[in-house]
C-alpha cells in the first residue's frame, strides 16, 4: 500500500475562475507578509479583488495538495516593490505548517527565477492571523 505524503505540495497559476476562492482565503486564512497593505487591496467583492491582486502581483500560485490537486489551501504569490521584489503567503490554519511553508517558498522561487528571471525576494516577516481588511500589527517570526 502507498503511503500519501499529506504535506506534499505543488504550486499552480491561478486565473480569475477562482476568484471566489482567492477572495475567502484572503478574508479567512493566515497572511504572511504584507502584500494585501502594499499592494492597497481593498476591493469589496471578489472579481474586483481578485483581478487588482492578479494586475498588481508578478506571479500569483494556487497551493494544492498533491494528493488532492483540485483543492486549494492558499496562494503564493511575488510582487515588486520599486526595485524590490516580495513574496507573499496566503494559508488556511489547518496547513499552516513548516514543511508545508517551506515546500510553497521554494516552488514559489523557482517559478519565480525561472519564468520571470527574478533572483531574490526580500524577507517579510509579518503574520497576520485575522482578515484581511482588518489586519492587526503582526508578530515576527
Amino acid at each position: 500500500m502507498k503511503r500519501v505524503n499529506k504535506t506534499a505540495i505543488l504550486l499552480k497559476r491561478l486565473t480569475m475562475k477562482e476568484c471566489n476562492k482567492i477572495f475567502q482565503l484572503s478574508q479567512n486564512a493566515i497572511i504572511l507578509g504584507d502584500f494585501l497593505l502594499d499592494l492597497q487591496l481593498q476591493e469589496k467583492n471578489p472579481v474586483e479583488f481578485t483581478q487588482r491582486l492578479l494586475w498588481l502581483s508578478k506571479g500569483i500560485y494556487g497551493i494544492r495538495l498533491c494528493h488532492e490537486p483540485e483543492k486549494i489551501i492558499g496562494y503564493a504569490l511575488f510582487y515588486k516593490l520599486g526595485k524590490t521584489y516580495y513574496e507573499g503567503l496566503c494559508i488556511l490554519p489547518s496547513y499552516y505548517h513548516p514543511l508545508v511553508l517551506d515546500q510553497a517558498r521554494e516552488q514559489l522561487a523557482e517559478l519565480a527565477k525561472f519564468c520571470y528571471g527574478v533572483r531574490y525576494f526580500e524577507k517579510e516577516k509579518t503574520i497576520h492571523p485575522n482578515k484581511y481588511n482588518k489586519l492587526l500589527e503582526g508578530t515576527s517570526i
